[in-house]
């Protein structure tokens, strides 16, 4: 909770339901934030089967709260999109501005005896200066 002016007003909730209907088991657990004007609106859920929605898209349509069956992460971006909006993005932790350092995303899975990286796609300087896309 905070204050707008001297009137205590909700500036977040956390908030835990039952999906689709009140006589199901499966739960979710949601997170809602308010904006600097209106009202709370929901920011995050993951699902009672382990998806996990980001950007308020948590109903697809009526009382089918999951995209689909495969995704177990949905990010929803700004739209309209302003010209260099992510939906998702990712940085690395290097703050030394050397080569080969930046933000990668990472593609893996399990080979049957262990979890293995399948492959990459990265956003790392090429150099001190100049930035590379591989």
């Amino acid at each position: 909770a905070g204050y707008s002016g001297t009137s205590a007003i909700a500036k977040a909730l956390i908030r835990g339901g039952n999906e689709a209907d009140a006589a199901t088991n499966a739960g979710y657990f949601t997170v809602f934030t308010r904006p600097a004007s209106g009202g709370l609106t929901e920011k995050l859920r993951i699902t009672s089967d382990g998806e996990v929605l980001i950007g308020g898209r948590s109903n697809w349509g009526g009382s089918n709260l999951h995209p689909n069956t495969l995704n177990k992460l949905v990010v929803t971006g700004t739209s309209p999109a302003n010209s260099f909006d992510s939906q998702c993005h990712l940085e690395g932790s290097e703050t030394n501005g050397n080569a080969n350092t930046g933000g990668a995303l990472a593609f893996g899975g399990h080979d049957g005896s262990s979890f293995r990286n399948w492959g990459n796609i990265y956003g790392m300087k090429e150099n001190g200066t100049g930035v590379k896309n591989r």
